[in-house]
């Protein structure tokens, strides 16, 4: 159960990628009287690619760019989603996760 404390915001991150797993936590959520939003990250396939092949190279995941792909087959885009594009860099992927929240806080 979530406490009902002063908090603010609590961010659940992980790929959910079957919409019956994301509306576990949503309601979940919304019992414990939250408001909820999904924000969904995305990128460019050769930025992924790159990414992803230059984590594995370092030893940072098991995960390879052919898993990937395997799982997007199976991946359920989210109804009503916020899109972040992170075919860029960190400070602007960051700088567009921080002007939804201000738009949230509204």
């Amino acid at each position: 159960m979530l406490s009902k404390s002063k908090l603010e915001h609590i961010v659940f991150e992980g790929t959910f990628r079957k919409k019956l797993q994301r509306n576990e936590i949503v309601e979940i959520a919304k019992s414990n009287g939250a408001e909820v939003s999904i924000v969904y990250v995305k990128a460019k396939d050769e930025i992924l690619k790159e990414r992803i092949t230059a984590r594995y190279n370092r030893g940072e995941q098991a995960a390879t760019y052919e898993t990937h792909l395997k799982v997007k087959k199976s991946y359920e885009i989210p109804d009503n989603a916020y899109m972040v594009d992170n075919s860029s860099t960190f400070q602007e992927l960051e700088n567009s996760i921080d002007l939804y929240i201000n738009q949230c806080k509204r």
